[in-house]
């Protein structure tokens, strides 16, 4: 009975570290996280199977299967959900529409052929496919009418059409036609062959019937059990600790008590986001706390822990650093490669020059990269506040930032996890789609 109600507790213990770790822990930025932390869930899951062998009642077996269902449904939350969450940091304002593919076999081909790779196409097949697979094992387990091939299929068919319903609702993911079939035949074709072979047999016989009744099977048992409670445990004082840390970092206060003013002067701080920084005082070298961190006051402006109330406090002020961008198209111009870096390779696309202008000198953009690249110019000009994200695609392979004088389109270029990017600066009246991407990587 202690056991019993064991199992219930780091089960929901577990659920509930996990849910936190996938929607709110931010600091890891592994986009595969829903799959990083299914271990989990695991545990709990390994406790309640060898827990079972030392039940002979299927009442409280099936209890068991109930819990399992539970968790299962929980992790195909973290799938569905999770993925469109964007891990990056700096996306703050990510718009993902909606889109729709009624095309069957399309999307598979667009995966198999993605510029992140085929590892990336392949997990996304492979996991849609295998999604509802464990419901051909839990289902008929909890209740003999799925053992009804045609009440299986209605109850598949029904959560398939659940799950997209909720992503249209919260403009999550997208409707795929490929996504769907498969769903539906990873479930459909295990269902079948577990019904259909001795699997049935072994699975019945794993969760309803196998039982251990000798002395030295039992104390194994035991042992077992208490080792996933301690790796449980651990796990879990870890994770909270993380969640717990997070949490602080997100809401910690700055502590201003070092801040010293040395002299009462305007004082140039820092160039930072297109403002220079400015303060009524020449702080030197004082030091603000926050947590267990020390920033000096330039350093401080550019963390994410400064706000205007701090910055009034500090008495910092702000002039805005460029003022103007006149960007120049030209249709006839074609592809221009105006940088390339260790991250991927930047290119302007009909356009024919771009003139910054900052505190009322006039820069030539790409003259400017150059002067950077040379190591000839010190003056920073930093253009990306004049965009904003306005589109990221469902596979992350492409992003679209609009701004008041140009937009930009940036290319996932390789494998995800070791690949590059292309980024095209383009004019406001370029139409970009799909299949912008191929079309601008392939011309020369």
């Amino acid at each position: 009975m202690i056991k019993k109600y064991l199992n219930y507790f780091i089960t929901i213990i577990s659920i509930i570290i996990y849910l936190l770790l996938i929607f709110y822990y931010q600091l890891d930025s592994n986009h595969l996280k829903e799959l990083k932390y299914v271990y989990i869930l695991a545990i709990p899951s390994f406790m309640l199977l060898i827990t079972s062998f030392l039940v002979k009642d299927k009442k409280e077996r099936k209890q068991n299967l109930i819990l399992y269902l539970i968790i299962y449904v929980v992790v195909l939350i973290g799938f569905v959900f999770s993925n469109a969450r964007s891990s990056s940091g700096y996306i703050n304002n990510n718009i993902r529409h909606y889109n729709y593919n009624f095309i069957p076999f399309k999307s598979i081909i667009e995966l198999l052929n993605s510029p992140l790779g085929l590892k990336f196409g392949l997990y996304n097949i492979i996991g849609n496919f295998l999604m509802l697979t464990p419901l051909s094992v839990l289902l008929p387990l909890i209740n003999e009418k799925f053992k009804d091939i045609k009440k299986y299929i209605i109850t598949i068919f029904t959560l398939i059409i659940i799950i997209e319903l909720m992503q249209f609702i919260f403009n999550i993911g997208s409707f795929d036609i490929d996504d769907c079939l498969l769903n539906f035949l990873g479930a459909i074709i295990f269902y079948i062959i577990i019904r259909k072979t001795m699997l049935i047999r072994l699975i019945n016989k794993l969760f309803m019937q196998l039982t251990i009744d000798k002395k030295i099977g039992q104390i194994t048992i035991n042992i077992m059990y208490i080792i996933l409670i301690l790796i449980s445990l651990l796990f879990s004082i870890k994770n909270l600790y993380d969640i717990s840390y997070d949490y602080q970092l997100k809401n910690a206060k700055a502590d201003l008590s070092n801040l010293k003013c040395i002299e009462y002067e305007k004082t140039h701080i820092t160039d930072y986001n297109n403002y220079h920084y400015y303060s009524d005082c020449n702080y030197g070298t004082s030091i603000i706390k926050v947590m267990d961190m020390n920033y000096d006051v330039e350093n401080f402006i550019k963390s994410n822990y400064i706000t205007e109330e701090l910055e009034k406090k500090m008495n910092i002020k702000k002039e805005k650093i460029i003022t103007n961008v006149d960007v120049k198209t030209n249709k006839e111009i074609g592809k221009v490669l105006i940088a390339d870096t260790e991250y991927g390779n930047s290119y302007f696309y009909n356009i024919e020059s771009m003139n910054i202008t900052q505190d009322g000198i006039i820069y030539d953009y790409i003259g400017y990269l150059n002067d950077v690249k040379n190591k000839t110019n010190n003056v920073e000009i930093d253009i990306n506040p004049l965009t904003e994200i306005a589109f990221v695609s469902k596979d992350n392979s492409y992003t679209i930032y609009k701004g008041k004088y140009y937009q930009m389109l940036i290319c996932a270029i390789g494998d995800i996890y070791t690949g590059t990017n292309n980024s095209y600066t383009l004019p406001l009246d370029y139409e970009i789609n799909s299949k912008s991407c191929d079309y601008l990587n392939n011309l020369k």
